[in-house]
């Protein structure tokens, strides 16, 4: 595999590597250890996977490794050098060392040195994956051909030939009938579904529902049937998500009434006080349970933005949620603080029948439970063993199984652990307690709850401080804060999947806390997670209205798009062109005039669209709105431009995705070129993301004459310009290019350069000398002018003074001619006449 880059390895803090990470990999080799050694496999069409900068991944995977743990991950985060996916159904998470190495390789190896994964960027960024559509034409009407009516009789300027491209099979007269039945909500939707194959943001419900019986009618519109479907299901996914998260938050509130309600001189009502404030609190956490459930095992088949929206609607109540919680445990502590030692004594007694009757029921419930958890096995396998004959998809599979079956085992004996902890230390108190006598209980109660009282106030003080840090300090980033709920409610719902294998266990206990909360909600919420199933928890009928409970929906369809088809399609045949281009090759040199075009009809034709041109280009936008020639005779001609080139430019125009994978830099490079000469910005951005991810050292000044040349490539140009500033060596090692570089563009370099000994985050220490055991320490500004100063500059050592001039010479070419003679020799003194290391020391770097 590639060494590490720059002979170690290049660590950046965390927001700098998430630059360097977002993107699309794909991986291309995978070293798997076993007892038997290391091996080592390829492959460039194993996985593909996306990292954006909202911490979301996503896979593209082979059908047989779907179900691989890895691959259903569905978050990341980055922190020390290492980076953790996770979001799984059951709460795996896999954490890697990050390692960037040569050719733009990352190598991700596990903690435990089985699985090393090779990666390969083949896209810089998600950004540089442009959405394709043509909605801008169907806002701004250009070059439309067709007048729709709704049946509410509103009109919408059309194109026919977008309409005929939008969905394989259907034509524009069948859009024009079913339009003509839909309300005008629905046939804007269906608009825009035309003009783009996905669904508008924030639509309704009925437009939906329009939609969905026009497609379930029509075989050939099976796509816009499963949008709508994802649609409506995520519409009722995102609302009860919410619905829960708030009705978490009302569960507080109402614990918090019951309490502020409460009446103290009356023993009776203070135990029917805390019997409501429990049966509340246990509703609550249900809820809560069923939400991050919910989110946990749905997850996957959301979309980003439906994504976001909950875990915003989330963070956006965790204030609500802190004060909340404040006040309860403030309103309680002063509850308990306010009786005097003699009702305090009055409630206790009132309150040890029930806590005989607690210890009694518990020791009932948790005894079978405890028998049940002590037979599950708990060995699993001590090193993974992989059969050799196994292919790398397999050998893949099976490795990550092993690793999580081994960690799936680790929980379950750390759960039996706590658990048997839990019994015995619940045993070892109920003996105590029911020892002593009925005074001796009081006081016993009266111990605990002031003990109560004084955690509750250390909490209070930690519920403060958490509150600052998320209004004051933000220290709750996104990508942190994205983590933290992944895993716990990833950790959650593989606790409650856990629970299930023991729901018989639970029948007694959760029978009796259905009677004692007494609410269908509950009751629906415990059948929903799967904790009891209606005949066995009523005993008499069960109710009718038992909700389905919702499983992954799986990846969204929006990924396939039927436009992009349809429009190539379109290109293909010259269906319903109402223009053309007309592609003249690059002039050639004047000593053979013969194969330059004779006349301005003479060159390569491609007929095209307007309409598509346009909405996808300024120039073409301009050039066919404008009045002018080209406008009135629906002709282009293209001169000086390579036919090859222009072709995949139409293509991109009409929606073929860019393979940068089997581009070389320059025709990347071309391409730009093209963008931006026909102000194609999507095409544009694409590029420059593209390239900017491919800088290296032999590519990053002819990268910045490019940036240079071309001055919308800003992104590009900084790019490379920092590269150099990281990188200040490249000046030595690429001498040549930097050499070729125009003379505005060397001064530019020298100036940053020279500007970085004011900047201590770029300094260096220069390289050890060969006769020193010493590392030296970084010796700039003051500290290497004094080296500079005291310097013999009658130098008398075995360099001769041709080989002096020489060096000289050769330091020009890096730093010009500004510095004198005198100065760049005591240069090459204080380096020992190393040119590298007196260089670094004229730009006060090493």
């Amino acid at each position: 595999m590639p060494r590490n880059r720059r002979g170690g390895n290049i660590f950046k803090v965390n927001d700098e590597i998430l630059k360097e990470l977002v993107g699309r990999w794909k991986i291309t080799a995978t070293e798997i250890a076993s007892s038997s050694g290391t091996d080592l496999h390829t492959d460039d069409n194993l996985v593909e996977f996306t990292l954006d900068d909202g911490y979301d991944i996503d896979w593209n995977v082979p059908v047989a490794m779907e179900t691989n743990q890895l691959f259903q991950t569905s978050s990341f985060q980055i922190d020390d050098r290492k980076i953790t996916f996770s979001g799984t159904t059951d709460g795996t998470t896999f954490v890697f060392n990050v390692t960037f190495l040569d050719d733009c390789i990352v190598q991700l190896k596990s903690l435990d040195d089985t699985i090393s994964i090779y990666i390969k960027k083949i896209v810089s960024s998600p950004e540089s994956i442009q959405v394709f559509d043509l909605l801008n034409a169907l806002k701004e009407n250009y070059f439309s051909d067709l007048t729709i009516r709704s049946s509410e009789g509103i009109k919408f300027e059309v194109h026919r030939c977008v309409l005929n491209s939008s969905v394989q099979g259907v034509k524009y007269r069948d859009w024009e009938v079913f339009l003509s039945k839909m309300s005008s909500d629905a046939s804007r939707a269906a608009l825009h579904y035309i003009y783009s194959s996905i669904l508008p943001s924030g639509i309704a419900a009925e437009p939906v529902k329009e939609l969905l019986e026009l497609s379930s009618s029509n075989p050939k519109l099976s796509h816009l049937h499963s949008l709508c479907d994802e649609y409506i299901d995520s519409m009722k996914l995102n609302k009860r998500l919410i619905h829960l998260v708030d009705s978490c938050l009302h569960s507080l509130e109402v614990v918090k009434e019951l309490i502020v309600s409460a009446t103290m001189d009356d023993p009776a009502k203070v135990v029917y006080t805390i019997k409501q404030i429990f049966k509340e609190v246990v509703a609550g956490v249900s809820r809560f349970i069923l939400l991050s459930h919910l989110y946990t095992v749905n997850k996957k088949g959301m979309s980003k933005r439906e994504k976001r929206e909950i875990l915003e609607y989330i963070q956006g109540r965790l204030v609500v949620f802190i004060d909340g919680g404040r006040e309860l445990l403030q309103l309680s502590i002063s509850k308990w603080e306010t009786l005097t030692d003699d009702q305090q004594t009055e409630i206790s007694l009132y309150i040890i029948p029930n806590i005989n009757q607690i210890w009694l029921d518990i020791n009932e419930y948790t005894k079978e439970l405890n028998v049940s958890l002590t037979n599950e096995p708990t060995d699993g396998p001590a090193a993974p063993e992989v059969p050799p004959a196994l292919t790398l998809q397999q050998k893949l599979a099976a490795v990550v199984q092993l690793n999580t079956s081994k960690t799936e085992m680790k929980r379950i004996k750390k759960m039996k652990k706590e658990f048997k902890k839990f019994v015995e230390v619940g045993d070892y108190r109920r003996s105590q307690f029911i020892g002593l006598s009925e005074e001796e209980k009081v006081e016993k109660i009266k111990r605990v709850i002031e003990e109560m009282t004084h955690d509750g106030q250390s909490i209070i003080g930690r519920l403060e401080d958490l509150k600052k840090k998320i209004l004051i300090a933000n220290a709750l980033d996104w990508g942190s804060y994205k983590l933290g709920v992944s895993i716990s409610s990833s950790y959650i719902s593989w606790g409650l999947n856990r629970l299930c294998f023991y729901k018989d266990q639970l029948v007694p206990l959760l029978k009796k806390l259905s009677r004692l909360i007494s609410s269908d909600e509950f009751n629906q919420t415990l059948i929903e997670l799967r904790l009891a199933d209606p005949q066995t928890l009523f005993d008499e009928t069960p109710p009718t209205s038992i909700p389905t409970p919702l499983i992954p929906t799986g990846k969204k369809c929006n990924a396939v798009i039927p436009l992009v088809g349809g429009c190539l399609e379109l290109l293909k045949i010259q269906e319903m062109s109402d223009m053309i281009l007309i592609v003249q090759e690059l002039a050639l040199p004047s000593d053979d005039p013969s194969h330059k075009p004779q006349n301005d009809e003479e060159g390569v034709v491609i007929h095209a669209h307007r309409v598509i041109l346009s909405s996808r280009s300024e120039w073409f936008r301009s050039a066919l709105q404008s009045g002018m020639m080209e406008d009135r005779n629906k002709k282009i001609i293209i001169k000086d431009i390579d036919v090859t080139l222009f072709r995949t430019f139409i293509e991109y125009l009409y929606g073929k995705p860019l393979e940068y994978e089997t581009m070389d830099n320059n025709e990347i490079i071309e391409l730009l070129a093209v963008a931006d000469r026909y102000e194609t910005s999507s095409l544009h951005v694409s590029c420059e993301k593209e390239l900017i991810g491919r800088i290296d050292q032999s590519s990053v000044f002819s990268f910045l004459v490019v940036a240079d040349q071309l001055s919308a490539a800003r992104q590009l140009r900084s790019s490379t310009l920092q590269f150099i500033l990281d990188n200040p060596d490249v000046l030595i090692q690429q001498v040549d290019a930097y050499t070729d570089l125009p003379i505005e563009l060397k001064s530019e370099v020298r100036q940053i350069l020279s500007g970085t000994q004011q900047m201590s985050e770029f300094r260096r220490g220069p390289p050890k000398r060969d006769d020193d055991d010493d590392t030296h320490q970084v010796m700039y500004s003051s500290e290497l002018e004094e080296l500079i100063d005291t310097t013999d500059t009658g130098y008398t050592g075995n360099t001769g003074v041709g080989e002096i001039e020489s060096l000289l010479s050769e330091m020009r070419l890096v730093v010009g001619d500004e510095p004198t003679d005198d100065r760049l020799k005591s240069l090459l003194m204080a380096a020992d006449m190393d040119i590298n290391r007196a260089v670094n020391f004229f730009f006060g770097v090493g």
